[in-house]
């Protein structure tokens, strides 16, 4: 069986440590501890895990893949011989998966676990094995939705992970490879973690519980059995465990999966900004009427954001329920939310306290038809957008998404490339761009940030 690993560099650690996902808790081996001292029993975990481990299942895929094959590895041969060159191979990967709504069927894992299954299998406890559906994936924050059809099915509780503190014990459960489950506990390191480039929404708990490669979508639960989180990551030398593991809130993954079994899918809307944490001299002045919030650098045109007047310099604290403390708080608050949804949106303007209703739209609405800008371009959507710079933030075009098969992708133009100039010329804006493309002679260049270099591009 070949096992699946995943893996992500993380800038702020990229010349020392490597993220890997596929985790599994390890098992590691103690001497046993007797069940009394004199006449006094001691602590254990047993009775809690009693009723944890039923809850937590093995997810088995099966993945067929296209492989070269003996000397048809050869490129040469291949087209001299127009041989495809390539056999099916069957790969198994595992995972592990907790069992959400036993009357209903539902498991939660990583999404990169079930990522292009061709079938999925789930181990119960008790050695059952069932085949499971999927319901809906997200892949920004590595969440998938299974279903299977079982009488013998137990879920766990869910805890609430706003009410967790730097210090409470947690114990990671995992179930890898079908060898059955394995149990290590910690405390939890740090709380509501971002910036790491796992995902897009970032909002981990950071736990020291031994979490090792094998076992994504395992539980994080509390003393009390109440599950608390998925975990899904580690920050890891040469692949071992340092006791840097991540887990995503189960508060955030109810939200989630309720729109999956909903829609079986997340489609999450826009406001329309681009923010900043409170810079010093915000938070460090006397007058300061907050320390807390995400301060609005730009405003995208036509956004939800610029019709209802939001502007830049705006400090927002509030968005429907909860509190926005940093910029990063925004991003993850609005990635919970689905398009057409209406919130109230409590921000300051100076010394002044605002309170609005805003409609976050979808995303599309705001994306700009490349064939309206210039023919050739035709396939690819674009969307203004705020870029930081050594001279500070200035606008740009990020391209939302390329059609496979259109003249934009033929050309060269992919997802998330950033636009910045048209033959040299820096722009800052979709008029910008219209209005340079119309005034230079074809060929012309796009000059774009891709993967942190820069890209030049012909466009007859």
């Amino acid at each position: 069986m070949k096992i699946g690993w995943k893996t992500h560099s993380l800038s702020t650690f990229r010349s020392a440590f490597m993220l890997c996902l596929c985790l599994t808790p390890a098992n590691v081996s103690h001497a046993d501890l007797p069940a009394k001292v004199g006449n006094t029993v001691l602590p254990s975990l047993a009775p809690m895990l009693e009723n944890v481990l039923p809850a937590v299942v093995n997810v088995s895929v099966t993945n067929i893949s296209q492989q070269p094959v003996g000397l048809l590895q050869d490129p040469f041969l291949r087209q001299f011989f127009d041989l495809p060159g390539t056999n099916p191979v069957t790969e198994k990967n595992a995972g592990s998966g907790v069992i959400l709504d036993a009357t209903a069927g539902l498991i939660v894992t990583n999404h990169h676990v079930v990522e292009d299954a061709q079938s999925i299998s789930v181990t119960l406890y008790n050695e059952q094995e069932l085949q499971a559906e999927v319901i809906g994936t997200d892949d920004a924050t590595d969440l998938a939705l299974l279903r299977v059809q079982s009488r013998f099915l137990q879920s766990l509780p869910p805890g609430d992970s706003d009410a967790l503190r730097i210090g409470d014990f947690v114990v990671a459960v995992g179930n890898p490879f079908g060898l059955g489950h394995s149990v290590t506990s910690g405390i939890v390191s740090a709380l509501g973690r971002t910036g790491l480039g796992i995902e897009h929404y970032e909002d981990f708990i950071q736990t020291d519980a031994s979490i090792n490669p094998g076992n994504s979508g395992g539980a994080l639960v509390n003393l009390r059995g109440e599950l608390i989180g998925i975990n899904t990551a580690i920050l890891a030398p040469g692949g071992g465990n340092i006791g840097i593991g991540f887990a995503i809130p189960i508060n955030r993954i109810q939200l989630l999966t309720a729109q999956l079994i909903q829609y079986g899918d997340i489609k999450r809307g826009i406001l329309g900004v681009v923010s900043e944490d409170l810079p010093h001299e915000y938070t460090s002045s006397e007058t300061a009427t907050t320390r807390k919030g995400a301060l609005i650098t730009r405003v995208i045109p036509r956004s939800p954001a610029a019709k209802s007047n939001i502007e830049p310099g705006d400090i927002v604290v509030q968005i429907g329920e909860q509190a926005i403390d940093s910029a990063s708080d925004l991003r993850n608050t609005l990635g919970l939310i689905r398009a057409g949804s209406k919130r109230r949106i409590r921000f300051w303007r100076g010394a002044q306290l605002k309170e609005i209703q805003v409609i976050i739209e979808d995303p599309e609405l705001l994306v700009a038809d490349s064939e309206r800008i210039y023919r050739q371009l035709s396939g690819a959507n674009f969307l203004d957008i705020t870029i930081s710079t050594r001279n500070g933030p200035r606008g740009a075009i990020l391209i939302a998404s390329v059609d496979a098969g259109t003249q934009a992708a033929k050309l060269g133009l992919k997802r998330d490339d950033i636009i910045i100039a048209v033959n040299q010329n820096r722009i800052e804006s979709l008029d910008e761009l219209r209005a340079e493309i119309e005034q230079a002679s074809t060929p012309f260049s796009l000059n774009l940030e891709r993967d942190g270099q820069v890209v030049i591009l012909k466009i007859l």
